[in-house]
């Protein structure tokens, strides 16, 4: 007996106070090694997630995401939002080769 899968619609999303998106994929080929993301003027919510079996180490810092980092675990979003950023730039590394941190702006 065939399975019924449900049809879904697309979901219109609203961000309140943000007009536009960016998606970036940043390639992170080397694992311990920093990369670096400029963050859009006025970003006002940020979602990262790894796409692959690395974890991420976040730091708003220049050298500091293998000392002074935010971890976020394999397979796990970050979510931070209504928040105003220092900084203008975000440096990653991953735990893992060829990890691809993807990197969705709201302003």
């Amino acid at each position: 007996m065939p399975i019924s899968q449900p049809t879904f619609s697309p979901a219109d999303v609203t961000v309140i106070g943000a007009t536009q998106n960016k998606i970036t994929n940043l390639v992170m080929t080397v694992s311990g090694t920093e990369y670096s993301h400029s963050l859009q003027s006025n970003v006002k919510q940020l979602i990262i997630r790894s796409r692959g079996n690395g974890a991420l180490q976040l730091a708003f810092t220049a050298t500091e995401s293998g000392t002074k980092y935010l971890t976020i675990p394999k397979g796990c979003s970050l979510f931070l939002g209504e928040i105003e950023f220092a900084s203008s730039s975000l440096f990653l590394q991953s735990t893992s080769n060829n990890d691809v941190a993807e990197i969705l702006e709201l302003y």
